[in-house]
């Protein structure tokens, strides 16, 4: 099959592109392209991979795949998910052995990185088990620029277009989506904390403005408006008068969607053009482990995030715990059931449960609730991807586990995942709280 460029997107919406072969480069190849492409060093692109991104479903992919099974799969697998009729291992059954990873195997990834070598080219004919025509000859160079003619006028959603403008067969234009390079679904803090790689921090920063922004990470009003400031700071530099309008006509890039209309635009932009004042000769790294620190307090940072519904025990006419449609998160503290228009939180660590299941079309579980009329409370959730927020479960719950033994060795009694996350957070508030006095 004819080489193609395949465009992978980061989670500001940029993108990198690559020449690959989709029938012969695998996904692990293509996270050694976009590593060496984003200059990250082994210890940091561990801590990254490719993931398979669309409006209904986001899948972090096996490594040993390649781009074409993604492609071949994707159909059945999103058919699958709008008709909720059956679980997402039996719409694979036909295709090739499962898309979906549980967990990135980090000493695999790391020693495939090590392997391809400090010299490893950013053209995918560099790596074994791909093409090996040389690039140089005019035959290539003319393929290539035909290539990106067409990837020039498509929208940003298509993402392959091959020989003479024709995408990789297989795909439709309704089940189009997007490979997404991104952290991995399970990844501690305290390793994010120990990157020290510029190129992997700003990953990580714009990977936290994108769930603020988008409301997965819920803040206040005053949390809001401190975090814009230091985003502007990191866009624009010192500010100055022309950087009030940038702000007026791009609120959206930098106040959370829950909290957009709760003031006018104008009193947006005057507070926040303020609080970008405050952060003047600050340096981008700076700003982004600023930015960083701050959103790593909250209980819920790094969470994978699922759109679900509640289906209450009983039904009734009067308003149940959880209206709609909410955020479920899953990080290495537990379960997060987020109702951002709301600002409802409600989380509950690993030692919590009593035990968590799914069925086709609903993830189910129970938690000790500490009330003695009602010891253990049920919960049930209407979603498609059931099936992968209990894989999740597992893989989280697994490293809580070995935390625990940790403490435990260390001579702790036990976990203290909710003590730390109630005392962060009331260290970030009163913060927040004296650096408000402190401007007035």
């Amino acid at each position: 099959m004819p080489q193609v460029i395949l465009r992978i997107y980061l989670m500001d919406e940029s993108h990198k592109t690559v020449y690959i072969d989709p029938e012969e480069t695998t996904i692990e190849q293509l996270w050694i392209l976009m590593s060496q492409k984003l200059l990250l060093d082994p210890p940091s692109a561990e801590c990254f991979f490719i993931w398979a991104v669309s409006p209904e479903l986001e899948l972090l992919l096996y490594s040993d795949q390649t781009v074409q099974d993604i492609y071949d799969d994707w159909e059945a697998l999103t058919a699958s998910i709008k008709a909720e009729k059956s679980t997402l291992a039996t719409a694979l059954s036909s295709s090739r052995p499962g898309v979906l990873q549980r967990t990135l195997t980090k000493t695999k990834v790391l020693s495939a990185f090590k392997s391809a070598g400090s010299g490893l080219q950013t053209s995918a004919s560099s790596i074994a088990g791909v093409s090996g025509k040389s690039s140089g000859s005019s035959d290539r160079t003319l393929e290539r620029s035909k290539t990106l003619a067409v990837l020039s006028r498509t929208p940003s959603m298509p993402v392959v277009a091959g020989k003479s403008g024709e995408k990789v067969h297989g795909v439709s234009d309704a089940e189009e989506f997007r490979f997404v390079f991104r952290p991995t679904a399970v990844l501690p803090v305290e390793l994010e904390q120990a990157l020290v790689k510029a190129e992997a921090i700003r990953l990580l920063y714009i990977q936290a403005v994108h769930h603020v922004i988008h409301s997965n990470y819920p803040t206040e009003v005053a949390l809001a408006v401190r975090l814009a400031g230091v985003q502007i700071q990191e866009a624009y530099g010192d500010q100055r008068a022309e950087h009030r309008g940038f702000v007026a006509e791009a609120l959206s890039r930098f106040v959370p969607e829950h909290l957009i209309k709760e003031r006018k635009a104008e009193e947006w932009t005057a507070a926040l053009c303020q609080e970008h004042s405050f952060h003047t000769g600050k340096d981008v790294g700076t700003l982004q482990r600023q930015y960083l620190d701050i959103v790593q307090q909250c209980p819920y940072y790094g969470s994978t995030f699922f759109r679900v519904k509640h289906i209450p025990a009983l039904q009734s006419f009067y308003k149940t715990e959880f209206e709609g449609t909410v955020h479920l998160g899953i990080n290495h503290c537990g379960i997060h059931l987020i109702e951002p228009k709301a600002m409802k939180i409600v989380s509950w660590d690993f030692n919590d449960f009593v035990y968590w299941d799914s069925t086709p079309g609903n993830f189910v579980f129970e938690v000790k609730t500490g009330i003695k009329d009602e010891p253990v409370r049920a919960y049930n959730f209407k979603t498609p991807q059931a099936h992968f927020i209990n894989d999740l479960m597992h893989d989280w719950s697994h490293e809580w586990e070995k935390k625990v033994k940790e403490r435990r060795r260390d001579g702790h009694k036990g976990p203290s995942e909710g003590g730390d996350r109630d005392k962060m957070r009331k260290m970030e508030e009163k913060k927040a709280k004296d650096e408000k006095k402190g401007r007035r």
